[in-house]
């Protein structure tokens, strides 16, 4: 009796250990060119700041779905430049979203979207001799970009099966004067997302077995009670 009692409760268990889902995690997928990340999206907006030059408030830059904020406030030195009129920092984009770099509190360009979306891309560059690199932070995660004093801007993408509500760039190392731009923002949706799966929760399936064991377990408790005498 108590070797049936022992092979229904590890029955159950284990068919309650086999159907429940394992957690649900995020999937980004990063970019390093503009025609790949341009076939893994779709409805793709982009931002070049033409005509934009010196265009910027006490609440940060606001061009549709997006908010460009510096760090500190909002507008700590974020300013559109037309970067055509300065020779050490004219990579042929014309006008681009800037942030200048102080060592007490770095660079940070942070997007955010008044509406999540599941894909962005940018050209990011520095104006620095040496050339900075960028760390993005997209849903918790860091990715570091690396940008060249010389090369033209350095494409970066990323896409998402999680909606994403706002990206920080900040540039890396600390270098006061140093400035980061970024160009030709855009986002959209990632064409192909996985839909998260359904919470851990048994099937009926597994709620039938495990009663149908606790039923067997009063049948064997029954049976094992000693006989009571009137």
């Amino acid at each position: 009796m108590l070797r049936k009692f022992r092979v229904l409760i590890l029955f159950a268990l284990a068919a309650l250990a086999w159907n429940v889902t394992p957690a649900y995690s995020t999937t980004l997928t990063q970019y390093n060119d503009l025609g790949s990340f341009n076939a893994a999206t779709s409805g793709d907006t982009t931002i070049n700041f033409t005509g934009m030059a010196g265009d910027y408030s006490g609440t940060g830059l606001a061009v549709g779905n997006v908010d460009f904020l510096g760090y500190a406030s909002p507008t700590s030195w974020l300013q559109v430049w037309d970067t055509s009129s300065l020779s050490w920092a004219n990579f042929g984009t014309g006008e681009a979203l800037v942030q200048q770099a102080y060592p007490s509190s770095g660079a940070l360009i942070r997007v955010a979207f008044t509406t999540p979306v599941t894909a962005f891309g940018t050209n990011l560059f520095t104006a620095n001799t040496s050339g900075l690199g960028f760390v993005v932070t997209v849903l918790g995660t860091p990715f570091t970009v690396t940008t060249s004093a010389t090369a033209p801007p350095t494409f970066w993408g990323v896409t998402s099966d999680t909606p994403i509500s706002s990206v920080d760039f900040t540039l890396q190392p600390l270098s006061s004067g140093s400035q980061g731009f970024l160009d030709n923002f855009t986002y959209g949706t990632a064409q192909a997302q996985a839909p998260p799966p359904p919470p851990d929760v048994p099937e009926a399936a597994t709620f039938l077995l495990i009663g149908s064991g606790l039923l067997g377990l009063a049948i064997l408790g029954k049976k094992m009670r000693p006989a009571q005498f009137v």
